[in-house]
């Protein structure tokens, strides 16, 4: 991914959709689909990603894109993992 975005990878591309899964039962269509709607979609359970990867990634293409990153005070998902001592 680093090495599209440093030759200039256009992250504002849109897909009309993609069917993720298709013929399972997790089966999920996404529509109006970017390179960093993409991205996101890795916190859905079906994707099967660690949500700390996909934020890294999405930071890269906002950055790529001349896009501002918001700060991400609240990660979602992130309840969901065990607490450390």
């Amino acid at each position: 991914m680093r090495l599209l975005l440093d030759a200039g990878a256009d992250c504002d591309v849109r897909l009309q959709g993609i069917q993720w899964g298709k013929g399972y039962d997790w089966e999920t269509t996404f529509f109006d689909v970017t390179p960093i709607s993409y991205a996101q979609m890795g916190l859905m359970p079906q994707v099967h990603r660690a949500d700390e990867d996909i934020y890294d990634n999405i930071a890269w293409m906002m950055k790529a894109a001349g896009r501002p990153m918001v700060p991400l005070a609240n990660v979602p998902n992130r309840y969901l993992r065990p607490k450390t001592k």
